[in-house]
């Protein structure tokens, strides 16, 4: 059943590539449109230890990665939230952006003792700030990093899919 649900997931993914068109869109929108579709995936393929909530994914990125965010949330199962703006701070996971240093510092520094999943773009996140999943881009692949030490002291689980898909696991 998980594997129909992840190739059902690739097809909708592919599928929406090619309604949207990456050709017409420019670098940094399909920057954003990797990124948040990345960051759903990792939201479907993530156990929060048997939690039947909704998962709230919070970001400092741009406002097209909210609107994608929302746009791929088909059943309604995330809550996408904005770090610019006040909120209670209950993220289940954080985005941050790379070309927001001083942000990404700070907010780290916030959520790193929470049991949060930290995603970021930013090379050396999962070693240097002690992040759970980087985005690598190697050879022009793009991959991810992932920390399991991390998210399992904070008793976070990921889908062996995941973790299978991923180019470093430590």
């Amino acid at each position: 059943m998980k594997r129909k649900s992840l190739n059902f997931f690739i097809a909708a993914l592919f599928l929406s590539i090619l309604l949207i068109g990456t050709n017409s869109l420019s670098a940094p929108k399909k920057n954003s449109f990797f990124k948040a579709a990345t960051v759903y995936r990792i939201s479907k393929y993530v156990d929060f230890k048997g939690r039947e909530e909704n998962i709230v994914i919070c970001h400092n990125s741009d406002n097209l990665f909210s609107q994608l965010l929302n746009k791929f949330n088909v059943n309604k199962r995330i809550i996408v939230v904005d770090l610019k703006m006040p909120s209670d701070d209950k993220c289940d996971i954080v985005y941050l952006e790379a070309s927001k240093p001083r942000e990404l510092v700070e907010l780290t520094k916030k959520y790193i003792t929470k049991p949060t999943i930290l995603v970021s773009d930013k090379i050396g996140f999962t070693t240097i700030n002690d992040g759970t999943i980087e985005f690598a881009d190697e050879e022009n692949k793009f991959g991810l990093i992932i920390n399991t030490k991390r998210a399992s002291s904070m008793g976070i689980g990921f889908n062996s899919k995941l973790v299978e898909s991923a180019i470093l696991v430590f």
